[in-house]
C-alpha cells in the first residue's frame, strides 16, 4: 500500500509538473504572439520613411516622439536595447525589418530575437508605469533612487549622484519647469538649455530616478543637447550620445562649475588621500573616483576607522574590495588601503572655478 501510494504521488506530481512546464511555455507563447502584433501595428510609424527598413536613425527619432506612448513605446525600447548587442555582435548595417521582429527568426545565434525583445518589453512597460510624473516627487533629488540601467553613462551618474548627496539644492537650481510641461536647465557657468519633457521611449530606454521623478532623465536630456551641439553642431536631443562613455572629471567639472584635481591612488601617499578626502567631504564637495572602466563616487570618510563610503551607480558594491559592508542601492563601505588598491585615483572638486587649461588637462 504504501509504495502504491508513493507511485501515485510520484505520477501526480509528474503531471502536476508537466501541466505548469505547458501552462508557462503557452503563456510565453502568448506573449510573444502578442509582441508580434505590437510590432506589426507599431513598425510603420517608426519606419519614417516607408521602406520596411528600420534604421539606427529612425529608431533614435521615434525614442524622441512624444507621441509614441505606453505600450508602443515599451516595444520601441525594447527593440533599441536589443538593437546595441545585435548590432554589434553582428557587424549588421544597423537595420531592422519586421520579419526581423517576428517570430522564427534567430539574428544572434542564440534563440529568437523575439524571446529577447519579450523579455526587454515586460521590463520597460513596468519602468514606464512606475515612473514619477513630477519633476521631484518630495521636492529633492535622492542618490538612492539612481538606477544605470543598460547605458554607459556611469561618469554622468556618479557625478550628478553626489550632488543630489552632498547638495541637493544645486541640482534643483539646475532645473526650471516651464507652463507648456517642457523644462529649461542650465548648468553651472553655461546658457540656459530647452528641454522638451522626457518621451515614454526615453524614460525606458536610459537611466532614471524611477518614483524620485524625472530631474534625472531632464539634466541627461539636457547634456544630450548640449553635447550634440558641440559635436554634431545641431539641435537635437538624442540622449543615445551620453551613453557611450565619458570623463568623470570633465563631467564633475561641467556639473559643478568648479575644478577638480587628480590624485592617482597608486603613487599618492595615503596621507594625503585622507587629507584631501576630508577637505573636500566637510566641505560638501564631490569625490568621484573608479576603475579604469568605470565611475563611482565617494559619499563619507571616517577618520576614526579609515572607511570610505562609497557609491555605485550599477546599484551593487561589486567586487572592489575583500573587507566592506554592503549597504542599499549601490552604497557600500571600504578599507582606504582598499580603495588604493582596486581604484586608479580620486578626483575631488575644489573650490574654485574651472578653467580651459583644467578641461585640457582632462582630455
Amino acid at each position: 500500500m504504501v509504495l502504491a501510494a508513493r507511485i501515485l504521488v510520484a505520477v501526480l506530481v509528474s503531471s502536476c509538473l508537466g501541466f505548469i512546464s505547458t501552462f508557462a511555455l503557452a503563456a510565453d507563447n502568448n506573449e510573444a504572439a502578442s509582441l508580434a502584433i505590437l510590432f506589426r501595428q507599431s513598425f510603420g510609424n517608426w519606419d519614417l520613411n516607408q521602406d520596411g527598413i528600420l534604421s539606427k536613425d529612425e529608431l533614435d527619432q521615434a525614442i524622441q516622439n512624444p507621441a509614441i506612448k505606453g505600450n508602443q513605446a515599451a516595444a520601441l525600447a525594447a527593440v533599441k536595447i536589443y538593437s546595441r548587442s545585435a548590432w554589434k555582435e553582428e557587424n549588421s548595417t544597423q537595420t531592422f525589418t519586421l520579419a526581423d521582429l517576428c517570430p522564427g527568426n534567430n539574428t544572434t545565434g542564440s534563440g529568437t530575437a523575439l524571446a529577447k525583445l519579450v523579455s526587454l518589453f515586460n521590463t520597460y512597460q513596468k519602468k514606464i508605469a512606475s515612473e514619477s510624473p513630477l519633476l521631484f516627487s518630495d521636492g529633492r533629488p535622492h542618490i538612492e533612487e539612481i538606477k544605470q540601467g543598460k547605458t554607459g553613462d556611469c561618469y554622468f551618474l556618479s557625478t550628478i549622484g553626489g550632488l543630489a548627496y552632498h547638495t541637493p539644492q544645486r541640482v534643483i537650481d539646475m532645473i526650471t519647469q516651464n507652463n507648456d510641461g517642457s523644462y529649461t536647465v542650465t548648468f553651472p557657468r553655461h546658457e540656459p538649455i530647452a528641454v522638451p519633457a522626457p518621451t515614454d521611449a526615453e524614460i525606458a530606454c536610459y537611466s532614471d530616478a524611477g518614483e524620485d521623478g524625472v530631474w534625472l532623465h531632464v539634466c541627461e536630456k539636457a547634456y544630450a543637447i548640449y553635447k550634440n551641439r558641440k559635436t554634431r553642431k545641431d539641435d537635437t536631443e538624442a540622449v543615445e550620445v551620453v551613453i557611450h562613455g565619458g570623463s568623470g572629471a570633465r563631467m564633475l567639472m561641467f556639473m559643478t562649475g568648479n575644478s577638480c584635481t587628480r590624485y592617482p591612488t597608486k603613487t599618492t601617499s595615503i596621507e594625503q588621500l585622507r587629507q584631501e578626502l576630508m577637505e573636500a567631504l566637510s566641505n560638501h564637495r564631490i569625490v568621484n573616483t573608479g576603475t579604469s572602466g568605470h565611475c563611482l563616487t565617494i559619499l563619507q570618510y571616517n577618520p576614526s576607522t579609515d572607511f570610505v563610503t562609497v557609491w555605485n551607480p550599477w546599484g551593487t558594491s561589486g567586487t572592489y574590495s575583500t573587507v566592506h559592508q554592503q549597504m542599499n542601492h549601490g552604497v557600500f563601505t571600504m578599507p582606504l588601503t582598499d580603495l588604493q588598491n582596486y581604484f586608479v585615483s580620486i578626483l575631488p572638486e575644489k573650490a574654485r572655478p574651472w578653467t580651459a587649461a583644467d578641461f585640457k588637462r582632462f582630455r
